[in-house]
C-alpha cells in the first residue's frame, strides 16, 4: 500500500468531530494586538502592585518582593528570612506574604496561581506543598 493509499484510508476512516472545540464568541472577537504585543512577564511581580519589577530587584540579597516605586514609596515587603536561608525559605516566606496580605481566599489563591506560573519546577513544588498544609 502506498503513502497516498494510506492517508486516504485514515481520512475516510476517521470520525470527524460533533462540534467544533471553540467558542462561537472566539470567531467573531477581533484579535486585541495591544495586549498580543506585550512580551511575557520575566520572573516573579510586585508583591504589592504585581507590576514587572526590574532584573536588579529580583536579584537583591534581601528580597522583599516590592518593585523599585513600591520600595521607595515606603510599602512594606517581605519578612526577609535569615540571611543563610535556603530558596524554600524566600518562596515560603513570598506565600503567607501573599496570604496576610489578601483581602479574600480567592484572591490569595488567585495572586499564588499568578506565581505560580512563573516559577521552575522545584519553587512550583514548595508553593503545592504550602497551599496543601492550608488547606488541611
Amino acid at each position: 500500500m502506498d503513502a497516498g493509499t494510506a492517508a486516504g484510508r485514515y481520512i475516510s476512516d476517521r470520525a470527524e468531530p460533533e462540534h467544533d472545540d471553540r467558542a462561537e464568541s472566539d470567531e467573531n472577537r477581533p484579535l486585541d494586538y495591544d495586549l498580543a504585543a506585550l512580551p511575557p512577564l520575566r520572573g516573579l511581580p510586585c508583591v504589592v502592585c504585581r507590576t514587572e519589577r526590574s532584573s536588579r530587584g529580583q536579584h537583591r540579597r534581601a528580597d522583599d518582593g516590592l518593585c523599585e516605586d513600591c520600595r521607595e514609596s515606603g510599602r512594606p515587603g517581605i519578612p526577609a528570612p535569615a540571611t543563610d536561608a535556603l530558596r524554600e525559605a524566600w518562596i515560603l516566606a513570598r506565600c503567607s506574604y501573599t496570604a496576610a496580605t489578601s483581602a479574600s481566599p480567592a484572591e490569595c489563591r488567585a495572586r499564588l496561581r499568578a506565581d505560580w506560573r512563573h516559577l521552575g519546577r522545584e519553587d512550583r513544588a514548595t508553593v503545592t506543598r504550602w497551599v496543601s498544609d492550608q488547606v488541611d
